[in-house]
């Protein structure tokens, strides 16, 4: 699989199970908000509908001898539907209870007839007759439908038990269609955001993976040995790690430009110190092989010993410049060596400082990594107050409508209340659009930081592959480097045999010089001479064995310097 494949599976996965995972989270946060929000309304419905009947009428909650629930001796719950139809008119249904027995209920029949027969759980008669608390029911069915409802306990005095009590009941259908209508929006919203971002990340993915793919083969051809590379002026001024990179790679190619060109210049000086050498120890050899000859005809005849004499003299002052010369390139070639090696320890310091600067950049992304995922915990934080500040503005808007219900009650007195309800409102509303902008902008901070969480893997995995890289390129450099520490080795045993051969020089002159002056002694010099020409002639041989030899490990480091290409 290519690496864009993979960073686009890396990018998009995690969007699509996040989006999954909040669709769920959601749905169920938003069932247990819209819940408890139908709660409180429906809470705060009973609360008012006491309110009415205790502004309405003066006196203790009782039952008349005609079975009518009345408070006071004015207000007749029973026959009083006027309070109930209206709350019913927002959605939620009123039941009046006389203990258990239902006095006045909105809730009607297939016939539109009111229901008198609603049953109540024992828990909820233990809660709210027998404790006096308010108590929330879940499900209950009414009329082959499912409701929630929540019963408020009707008190005369807080020394005594509640009399009865009213159930306001919302219908679960009505909830659910509500919850779906919101779960729909925030599929809705999921799947455009994932829709942009896989865009995005296909996007960005496949300039980053453009750009990297250049600094790839960039260094895949350093590492064949194609020194002609150029990386691109915008790869080189870019402000990121991938212009790092870049430059990192520039400059790699720069110096392995400047390392093999020395190296193949002083290889090319190498194969020709070492031919010229070959060449004088083979001139050198043959030389010795005439004195040789010279020595033995001198112990034939001693009558032609002057002549021999003179020609051995001119032979062997030949000889000798040949040594000194052979002496003088030995030198030259062994300077060479040690510059070839001090230009092999630099290009190991490069490679060393490269490896430092890889470091020094996985660590700083692993910062920017750890920055990033705390920005994103702060994010979630403020997501949360923004939630909290959305339910306060929802219970300030139900606060709202009862105070606007109370106050079209009061008539003309309740004007300045309704002012104040209306201006309540609006700061409800007010705040429930802040609350929804502080969620919008937290949703873009939260996936900008995964997309920066994204961003830094990528980074880490490309790190991690121009080490590889760098890697390579170091044991190329040491197989260089131990090939230059074998050609100095080999070349300094050269200059020691040709030290040996100026000294077996100086004692041959020495002998050919006498030979004029003790012709006498020609026989038992002569044998003397030929054993030294001998021993000559066998140092001549390994001299031009060890030129071959040399002139090998030349030739084959002027093919291993040809497997870069440079300009």
């Amino acid at each position: 699989m290519k690496l864009k494949s993979k960073i686009l599976i890396l990018s998009i996965a995690p969007i699509v199970m996040m989006g999954i995972i909040i669709f769920f989270v959601s749905s169920m946060q938003i069932r247990s908000a819209m819940e408890e929000q139908n709660y409180s309304g429906m809470r705060a419905t009973a609360i008012s509908v006491l309110n009415i009947y205790d502004y309405g009428a003066k006196g203790n909650y009782r039952l008349d001898e005609n079975g009518n629930f009345k408070k006071g001796n004015t207000m007749n719950l029973s026959q009083n539907t006027d309070i109930v139809d209206s709350v019913k008119d927002s959605s939620m249904e009123v039941t009046v209870y006389y203990g258990t027995n239902v006095m006045l209920s909105s809730l009607t029949d297939a016939n539109g007839e009111r229901l008198t027969d609603i049953p109540v759980k024992e828990s909820i008669v233990q809660e709210v007759l027998v404790n006096g608390q308010g108590a929330m029911d879940s499900h209950i069915v009414i009329g082959g439908e499912s409701y929630m409802a929540y019963y408020q306990p009707i008190i005369n005095l807080s020394t005594e038990p509640p009399v009865g009590m009213i159930m306001i009941a919302k219908r679960q259908e009505d909830l659910n269609s509500a919850i779906r209508a919101v779960q729909m929006t925030i599929l809705l919203v999921t799947v455009v955001m994932g829709v942009l971002w896989i865009a995005a990340a296909v996007i960005v993915v496949g300039v980053i993976t453009k750009t990297l793919n250049k600094g790839v083969q960039a260094v895949d051809k350093i590492a064949h040995g194609d020194l002609t590379v150029e990386m691109e002026s915008g790869q080189l001024k870019r402000r990121d790690e991938i212009g790092v990179m870049s430059r990192s790679i520039s400059g790699l190619r720069t110096e392995l430009v400047r390392i093999v060109s020395g190296i193949q210049a002083h290889s090319a000086t190498l194969i020709e110190a070492a031919a010229r050498m070959q060449d004088s120890a083979l001139g050198s050899a043959e030389t010795v092989g005439h004195v040789e000859r010279a020595v033995q005809e001198i112990a034939v005849t001693a009558g032609t010993q002057a002549k021999e004499t003179q020609n051995a003299t001119g032979n062997v002052t030949e000889m000798g410049n040949m040594v000194e010369e052979t002496k003088e390139q030995s030198i030259v070639l062994n300077e060479n060596a040690a510059k070839m090696r001090e230009t092999g320890k630099k290009a190991s310091e490069t490679l060393a400082e490269l490896n430092e600067i890889n470091d020094k950049a996985r660590e700083a992304i692993e910062i920017i990594y750890q920055q990033t995922n705390m920005t994103n915990e702060s994010a979630e934080k403020i997501k949360e107050a923004s939630q909290l500040i959305t339910s306060i503005a929802d219970e300030t808007g139900l606060l709202s409508l009862n105070a606007t219900i109370e106050a079209a009650r009061a008539g003309d007195t309740g004007r300045g209340f309704a002012v104040v309800a209306t201006q309540i409102q609006k700061l409800s509303e007010q705040t429930n659009s802040s609350a929804k902008q502080i969620e919008e902008i937290v949703a873009a901070l939260i996936e900008n930081s995964n997309r920066a969480v994204g961003t830094m893997d990528q980074v880490k995995e490309i790190m991690n592959l121009q080490e590889e890289h760098v890697r390579r390129t170091d044991e190329i450099f040491s197989k260089v480097q131990g090939g230059i520490e074998s050609s100095i080795s080999r070349i300094n045993e050269i200059h020691d045999m040709t030290q040996h051969l100026d000294d077996a020089r100086i004692n041959v002159v020495d002998i050919v010089q006498n030979l004029s002056a003790i012709a006498e002694e020609n026989a038992a010099s002569s044998e003397e001479t030929s054993e030294s020409t001998v021993a000559a002639n066998r140092m001549m041989a390994e001299i031009a064995e060890d030129a071959e030899k040399l002139n090998t490990i030349a030739n084959d480091l002027n093919d291993s310097m040809k497997f870069f290409h440079v300009k």
